[in-house]
């Protein structure tokens, strides 16, 4: 952050693009108030980034994106309206993140027959 470059990233922007990317919208006035004093305590974009994303408006708005992704690579489809249903419950509900999301699918069923394992 006190780098010549990192000095002349303007503030706002970072900030207001790190909530487009992460929460996919604007910031309110006191998350831009907010995330303009962690600026200037030294917070990098990443880091700003990362809180966002641990927030639990961040969570919630990146749970059906992450079933949807862990679907793809592991089952190589799109979720299905069940899916969505069981997984959101759990990440709600039982606080799981991806890894347990992942760890779920490979014991089931369709990802055994898919990798050639009963």
């Amino acid at each position: 952050q006190q780098s010549r470059e990192a000095r002349a990233i303007n503030a706002d922007e970072a900030i207001t693009r790190a909530y487009r990317d992460v929460l996919g919208r604007e910031p309110d006035q006191n998350g831009l108030n907010h995330y303009r004093q962690q600026w200037r305590k030294g917070w990098t974009q990443g880091q700003i980034r990362e809180d966002l994303r641990r927030s639990g408006e961040g969570r919630e708005a990146s749970i059906r994106p992450t079933i949807a992704r862990v679907y793809r690579e592991l089952l190589g489809r799109e979720v299905d309206p069940g899916g969505y249903a069981t997984y959101e419950k759990l990440m709600r509900e039982k606080g799981w993140g991806e890894r347990e999301l992942r760890q779920a699918i490979m014991a089931g069923d369709e990802y055994r027959k898919l990798r050639g394992r009963r």
